[in-house]
């Protein structure tokens, strides 16, 4: 929930006070809406990585409790 509210929140300020045109983009390739606002802060490109990582983390996670899960 707090991943919600901290990354959402600076996504509104950032297309409030504009700074970034991030709401245009994301309508036309919503894939990349976490990636634009990371972006537009700073050390963007360190917190993409680390963002992908976590991504791939949650999923193989997920996956494996599945797994564990079902047998």
């Amino acid at each position: 929930m707090v991943w919600f509210v901290a990354f959402g929140g600076t996504a509104l300020f950032h297309e409030i006070k504009g700074i970034s045109n991030t709401s245009s983009q994301v309508y036309t390739q919503p894939k990349t809406g976490l990636f634009l606002m990371l972006n537009q802060l700073p050390f963007g490109s360190m917190l993409s990585i680390l963002a992908l990582f976590l991504i791939c983390f949650f999923i193989t996670s997920a996956n494996s409790a599945t797994y564990v899960l079902g047998t």
